[in-house]
């Protein structure tokens, strides 16, 4: 049982060692471990956009068709992705615009960005690789 326990303990510690070897290793851009910081600063660059979209990016996007609206995806190559994907906070703020974030785990998060009494709602889903958080999805709801 003593044995068992020390195994156990000596794992989690190993496992601790290789989560922080691989924090260290992300280029320093990745340190934002806080979603909302990395968010900020994301909507703000679009060379960060650019660098930390993940592509082929999944794109999701209503439809408006009878007898009801439909999703449609998408796969966007690199070429096929208009940056800035997200607008920025002047932008937002002329626009009416309002964001609520959401961090669903360690490795998955979220960006609902909408106008008050439209049918404007776009979710954007970012994703955690190697220590960076990478946009990897944009779901258009807006109809």
């Amino acid at each position: 049982m003593l044995f068992a326990m020390q195994f156990i303990a000596m794992f989690f510690l190993f496992a601790n060692d290789v989560h922080a070897e691989k924090v260290d290793q992300a280029p320093a851009q990745c340190q934002v471990r806080n979603f909302q910081d990395f968010f900020i600063e994301f909507s703000e660059k679009v060379e960060l956009q650019r660098k930390f979209t993940k592509v082929p990016l999944v794109k999701l996007t209503l439809v408006d068709e009878l007898p009801e609206p439909r999703p449609v995806i998408n796969e966007l190559k690199n070429e096929q992705i208009t940056f800035p994907i997200i607008p920025n906070l002047i932008e937002r703020n002329q626009q009416g615009l309002s964001v609520r974030l959401s961090t669903l785990d360690s490795e998955n998060a979220k960006a609902v960005i909408k106008k008050a009494d439209t049918g404007y709602l776009i979710t954007y889903i970012f994703v955690r690789f190697d220590g960076c958080w990478m946009l990897t999805r944009v779901e258009n709801w807006s109809l």
